[in-house]
């Protein structure tokens, strides 16, 4: 696991390499959160966010400074998509009531709190959708540990179950298990995905086991609703994980402490398959 978030890695390089922004447009408190389109999301996704790459999304929020500045985008899928099939009834749920936040990233001239600002006006505007649970996860392999659905009081759930990555030969680059379903859909499935695994382990690539991801949900329905989901999942709650102050150390649970971040970004990959 990183020892540093991916998306802190990539701000700290970004604000090195260009210097500090205009200070008109780090104003927090004037940014303003609201729905965006998919085109303005992908323009920060693709730059800053690790896995690198666009969901098959529903809908998507922007923080905005200066009334036009994008600085940072939430992506969400809604009816489906990487919450899992099985999770919203495991809430008593089903799937148009659960929005699952696939990708998230901020600018690196965007000040403190602007990734917590961003995804606290992004609920509240979920609930007026009428959707009654936020799914999210902090992908270790990112060096995420979750720190902004801690300081926005999600619930962490503990670690989902393993999945299965691909390494790129070249890069060393790793890929989530969608990479297969990814090629086959470019090719407008002409190739099962089956048949595109095995053309990308043809291609060098390496298959192994992912790191169990951290999950986090926020309830968004109210009262009773609200109170009948928290205990459908009384006992899965778990203390947030905390990165130790020494980074080499590797993760551990503490308590009354929160942490964490998001995931190595998928732009780089040269083997065309």
């Amino acid at each position: 696991m990183l020892s540093k978030a991916w998306q802190r890695q990539i701000r700290d390089s970004k604000a090195k390499e260009m210097g500090n922004y205009e200070e008109s447009s780090r104003d927090l408190a004037n940014a303003v959160v609201r729905t965006c389109s998919r085109s303005i999301a992908k323009k920060v996704i693709l730059e800053y966010e690790w896995l690198g790459t666009m969901p098959m999304s529903s809908w998507h929020t922007g923080i905005f400074f200066d009334g036009w500045n994008c600085g940072g985008v939430a992506v969400f899928c809604i009816g489906g998509g990487g919450g899992g099939v099985n999770m919203p009834k495991q809430f008593g749920l089903v799937s148009g009531q659960v929005a699952y936040l696939a990708r998230g990233a901020c600018a690196y001239w965007t000040p403190t709190g602007t990734a917590s600002k961003l995804i606290g006006h992004s609920l509240r505007m979920a609930r007026t959708r009428g959707l009654k649970l936020a799914i999210a996860y902090a992908d270790t392999d990112a060096g995420e540990i979750g720190t902004v659905y801690q300081s926005t009081n999600w619930l962490c759930i503990g670690r989902g179950a393993k999945t299965k990555q691909m390494i790129h030969p070249v890069t060393g680059r790793i890929y989530d298990q969608k990479l297969s379903y990814d090629r086959a859909r470019q090719t407008k499935f002409s190739r099962t995905r089956s048949q595109a695994r095995r053309l990308l382990l043809e291609h060098g690539f390496i298959e192994q086991d992912s790191n169990p991801k951290w999950r986090y949900i926020y309830i968004l329905a109210k009262g009773e609703e609200g109170a009948s989901i928290r205990a459908r999942i009384a006992d899965l709650i778990v203390p947030y994980p905390k990165r130790l102050k020494d980074s080499s150390e590797p993760l551990d649970i503490l308590s009354r402490e929160g942490g964490a971040t998001p995931t190595q970004p998928l732009q780089s990959l040269s083997v065309k398959v």
